[in-house]
């Protein structure tokens, strides 16, 4: 897996260690309904998912769904950041019909069992960020570490060491420290956990830091519809 700095060209965005501004700054939290969202443009963390039928649309949370108005080329179900124009009509079954103005995915991280591989590199989650968060069965974690000017491949895998807790791993291959900037990645921890029945469990992430202190922190979970 390539990690890489976030740079949306569409969007006009870069950011890095001298940008104080994040992508969380423009994107809603996991909690934020789309049937409270006013209609227009607006920035999104989704998934990309297509039904039986073969239609496509982009689910927000855990429940909200977008219908894109002009369909949507389907490449396989996966975490996406886009700009989407929402309108305050819905489509029977789907929610929300919406016009894509961009799509980007997200880069997918790998996600095995005990023992896994080492801590090698730090990285430091941001906690603070609407993009942190386990939803529709995915952890989709917004962080920031140290990048070679241009960026190698970084490795970042999520360990399940049982007991609802993981580990996440990152392994920078050696790049140099040239940017302290931001990555986004998501794992597919859906298959780790029984049915929930619409409940949420409590699900703990272990890391390193970039100052190489070992932190954790606790999400809920709740399993994919």
């Amino acid at each position: 897996m390539k990690t890489r700095i976030i740079i949306f060209t569409a969007a006009a965005l870069v950011l890095s260690a001298c940008a104080k501004d994040s992508i969380d700054d423009w994107v809603p939290g996991p909690s934020d309904s789309l049937q409270d969202m006013q209609d227009g443009q607006r920035e999104l963390v989704v998934t990309v998912k297509q039904d039986a039928t073969g239609t496509v649309f982009f689910q927000k949370g855990n429940t909200g769904r977008l219908f894109p108005k002009d369909g949507y080329e389907f490449h396989g179900e996966c975490r996406a950041l886009g700009s989407f124009y929402i309108y305050p009509v819905e489509e029977p079954g789907y929610g929300r019909i919406c016009d894509v103005e961009w799509l980007e995915e997200i880069d997918r991280g790998h996600v095995v069992t005990a023992p896994g591989p080492a801590s090698v590199d730090g990285l430091d989650v941001d906690l603070q960020s609407n993009i942190t968060a386990i939803e529709d069965g995915y952890l989709t974690v917004d962080y920031y570490t140290w990048w070679a000017d241009p960026a190698g491949h970084h490795d970042l895998t999520l360990v399940y060491i049982g007991n609802n807790e993981f580990n996440l791993v990152h392994n920078a291959n050696g790049d140099a420290h040239d940017v302290y900037a931001e990555g986004l990645v998501y794992f597919d921890i859906n298959g780790f956990f029984p049915d929930t029945g619409g409940e949420t469990i409590p699900v703990t992430v272990n890391w390193l830091t970039t100052k190489d202190v070992l932190t954790s922190a606790k999400f809920g979970f709740i399993s994919r519809k």
